[in-house]
């Protein structure tokens, strides 16, 4: 108690589906959407409570953007 934890990734994976718009139904009424696999991996000793950014991911487009985040909380 009253020390802050730390925990270590070997490895840690993350993987998205990000939605891109390639084009409208015949009508005109509803975008359609591709969907594009993007991933994340990274390894390191991340501290309890600490908000560590562990990356961007870009999609297709300038507007779509993913930031991945990590926060730990060690439960005992």
């Amino acid at each position: 108690k009253g020390n802050k934890w730390s925990v270590r990734f070997r490895r840690a994976s993350m993987d998205f589906s990000i939605p891109i718009v390639t084009g409208t139904f015949k009508d005109g009424s509803a975008p359609q959407y591709s969907f594009q696999k993007v991933g994340l991996n990274t390894a390191g000793d991340f501290l309890e409570g600490q908000k560590t950014v562990l990356g961007k991911i870009s999609g297709g487009d300038s507007e779509t953007t993913i930031f991945v985040v990590i926060s730990l909380k060690v439960l005992e």
